[in-house]
């Protein structure tokens, strides 16, 4: 149990060596970027920003068939729950989510954005994953555009997202992976939600 993003951030932090080269630690927005700031400070690395947003069943929203990372190629990762969805249902879903991705980037800012740079490793993090889904999908648009050296930095996931993760072939480090799991939430004391503003001190130390 984590007392919240942060004390998860530094658990995490002592578990990683700084990878050779100009690295970034990139927070997936918003709560991994909440984690990623001791990770980067401790390893003296910059810390960025990438904005990716699940993709929701047409029947079931939160239930998640797939998710779209920004970058290049805004190509959607779809998962294997996607398979029979009318391909028309999922492109309107996709083009509404692209919206939503550009206004979260306008909201954070462009300068702390992980496109904005160059990069020879890139450790990516969440404060937790329970399909693995969205970590995918931020792994291909950087591995895309940026750099393959990436790692995944993560306090807690399931056994079936570490499964999905590692079948992009990139290292994980993890505090966490308990048998039973439900939800991320259930593994911290304080899982509030984080606002846009929460963020603004964060990245502009």
């Amino acid at each position: 149990m984590f007392r919240d993003r942060i004390e998860a951030g530094h658990l995490l932090a002592g578990k990683i060596q700084r990878p050779a080269g100009n690295c970034t630690v990139t927070g997936i927005a918003r709560g991994g970027i909440l984690t990623a700031r001791p990770i980067a400070d401790a390893l003296g690395c910059e810390l960025t920003t990438i904005v990716v947003k699940k993709i929701g069943h047409p029947d079931d929203p939160e239930f998640a068939i797939g998710a779209i990372a920004e970058g290049q190629e805004r190509k959607p990762y779809l998962n294997t729950f996607s398979s029979g969805i009318d391909r028309e249902s999922i492109q309107y879903s996709v083009s509404r989510i692209m919206d939503e991705i550009a206004e979260m980037r306008r909201s954070l800012g462009d300068s702390n954005s992980v496109f904005r740079g160059r990069w020879d490793a890139v450790i990516l993090v969440d404060d937790g994953s329970a399909t693995g889904t969205t970590i995918v999908a931020a792994v291909r648009s950087i591995r895309s555009s940026i750099t393959r050296n990436i790692s995944i930095a993560v306090p807690v996931l399931s056994e079936d997202a570490f499964d999905l993760i590692r079948s992009e072939g990139v290292p994980i480090i993890y505090a966490e992976m308990p048998y039973e799991f439900e939800a991320v939430s259930e593994f911290y004391s304080d899982f509030r939600e984080v606002s846009v503003v929460d963020l603004y001190p964060v990245l502009k130390r």
